[in-house]
């Protein structure tokens, strides 16, 4: 690493390690600024693993806990945002313990313990995870006196990781329902509400009981929020460009060419803005190699048994599968629909979109050569 190149935020999905690290964040500052600069909402936003959500959440939380000194520099410090502290309520559904709905009862008590703990609320113990998360909310309101914010990342993993056993899955579901409705309870006492995950699962309450909640994952002026943009990558990585272009005796147009024919052509929305995978990019900076980073480490085998068993002839998609927009609105775990699912997991993307009788459509295709490679190598 020469001594102009900062740090490559591999592994790191804490906001605040990563700038006191000296790590390299590319600033989405901006577009979640268009987020928060109503003072309130709700809202759900839909990407593939390995993309960026637990950072965003994190950043979000920093936000709220009004650590403005980690922003110095940032688009959002100089803004018109009005810096304050809000009580702050966090799960990553992907670090609860989920393996039957008997463990993942005990697992959300035990996270919204953590979260009281962090707070020094003691709560009384109950039967129902809900009720503890309902007892935290009106304790934070007291201590406060302010609506809570509540950031719950990978709000689906509990039933996602369990969609080749659908019974499971279902009784999973069925406990997060009772879980997520509080939110709809409570939302008098609620300031802020922002989840991510793969797909939207209806009969989780969550996309019934908040009246408010905001699906942003297709629209325009979010499709950047997470990946890198070409000229972000151009910008915040232009030493590991250069380093990479000079070590393979390459132009850095010729170097630029290849990193995008590998790593770029995510699209997610109608929009023409594409963007890379963060992970892939930022390990192919790291090793300067092209392999598949991200289809080798981020394929769950409950997705590779699910491919083999729904898709035999994998290359179809190498020519494009038309979808309709309603395709990705609310999955059923009964009967999954495997290509939006390959779509809200990253293994396609949008190539073009149109409208017709008054309804979006959409042709998917691979994103790019790593994901090309994998699937069909599969």
């Amino acid at each position: 690493m020469s001594s102009q190149q900062k740090k490559l935020p591999i592994g790191i999905q804490s906001f605040e390690k990563l700038i006191n690290e000296g790590a390299v964040y590319v600033d989405k500052t901006k577009y979640i600024y268009e987020l928060l600069k109503l003072g309130f909402g709700a809202y759900f936003l839909s990407r593939p693993r390995r993309f960026g959500k637990s950072l965003l959440v994190s950043t979000l939380e920093a936000i709220f806990k009004n650590k403005r000194e980690l922003f110095k520099g940032l688009w959002l410090d100089s803004s018109e945002y009005a810096w304050k502290e809000f009580p702050v309520i966090k799960f990553d559904m992907s670090t609860v313990a989920q393996k039957t709905d008997i463990e993942l009862i005990v697992g959300l008590k035990d996270a919204v313990k953590d979260n009281a703990k962090n707070e020094q609320i003691v709560l009384e113990e109950s039967d129902s995870p809900g009720r503890m998360f309902q007892s935290l909310i009106h304790a934070l309101v007291k201590k406060y006196g302010e609506k809570v914010v509540v950031l719950i990342d990978e709000y689906d993993d509990p039933i996602i990781k369990h969609v080749t056993r659908p019974e499971m899955a279902a009784r999973n579901r069925e406990v997060l329902h009772d879980f997520y409705k509080i939110m709809k309870a409570e939302d008098a006492n609620l300031r802020f509400v922002f989840l991510t995950g793969i797909s939207k699962f209806v009969k989780t309450s969550i996309f019934s009981g908040l009246n408010n909640l905001e699906n942003i994952s297709l629209l325009a002026e979010y499709s950047p929020l997470l990946g890198y943009t070409q000229d972000e990558l151009e910008s915040y990585f232009r030493e590991y460009i250069l380093d990479f272009a000079e070590t393979q005796s390459l132009t850095v147009s010729a170097a630029l060419e290849e990193i995008k024919l590998w790593y770029n052509g995510y699209r997610f929305s109608e929009s023409e803005i594409k963007v890379y995978n963060p992970f892939s990019s930022l390990l192919f900076f790291k090793h300067k190699k092209f392999t598949n980073y991200w289809f080798e480490t981020g394929t769950p085998s409950y997705l590779v048994d699910l491919i083999k068993k729904k898709l035999p002839e994998i290359k179809d998609f190498e020519d494009g599968i038309r979808v309709l927009q309603r395709s990705f609105e609310s999955y059923e775990i009964e009967s999954l629909p495997i290509i939006p699912l390959l779509y809200d997991t990253g293994y396609l993307t949008i190539k073009s979109s149109s409208t017709n009788n008054m309804m979006q459509d959409y042709i998917l295709a691979y994103p790019n050569l790593e994901v090309k490679n994998a699937m069909l190598d599969r």
